[in-house]
């Protein structure tokens, strides 16, 4: 697939905001993949800074350009990462995002994220396999009355800092059905920089 982080006019909990985004949208599009695939991503870097990609959780090589964050994708250039899933990898909710050193909590908390899932044979199992799935990403966006984001102070740069604007999957407070007497699979993926949830 083709990744391109960039700046865009994004929805944002019911509101648009100059964010950074994944092929327009944050959180970027959900990637799924099964142990064995073989993953090849052309990442476009259309910031007006570098940046790259960090594949959080996944049991991949930090080398080469598979999960190497020390990969620096200049603005206007961009790079091929590839790897293979581990034949014996676990399934799970995993995410990606920046990881350059000095910006990737600036990137992140301005919405370069998005989730990553490996399905095993355990997601084979009737009752889950049948069950509709819901992945629900968690961000907080400090951004002005314009939609442009605010820069952190020097102090929370060192403490981090709670946005104001909470977004689940990029809407504000949604709702989910869930069929009397069935099932409803919840991916939930922590993409802020900073704030704890208490989940309830």
């Amino acid at each position: 697939l083709s990744l391109e982080a960039r700046p865009d006019w994004v929805a944002a909990g019911g509101r648009f905001a100059y964010l950074y985004s994944f092929n327009g949208k944050s959180p970027g599009p959900v990637i799924e993949a099964k142990p064995g695939d073989d993953v090849r991503i052309t990442f476009v870097n259309r910031l007006l800074e570098a940046t790259n990609l960090h594949f959080h959780g996944l049991q991949i090589p930090p080398t080469g350009n598979a999960d190497n964050v020390s990969l620096r994708v200049p603005p206007g250039e961009s790079v091929d990462y590839r790897f293979t899933i581990p034949a014996d990898h676990p399934s799970g909710t995993y995410w990606y995002h920046p990881h350059l050193h000095g910006t990737a909590a600036r990137q992140v908390s301005r919405g370069l994220v998005g989730a990553f899932i490996i399905r095993n044979a355990a997601d084979a199992v009737p009752e889950i396999e049948m069950a509709p799935e819901a992945t629900l990403t968690l961000q907080d966006f400090s951004i002005d009355r314009a939609g442009q984001p605010v820069e952190p102070s020097l102090m929370e740069r060192m403490q981090g800092r709670e946005g104001s604007l909470v977004t689940v999957s990029g809407m504000d407070n949604p709702e989910f059905l869930v069929r009397q007497g069935g099932w409803l699979r919840l991916r939930i993926l922590n993409a802020s920089s900073s704030r704890f949830y208490r989940l309830r």
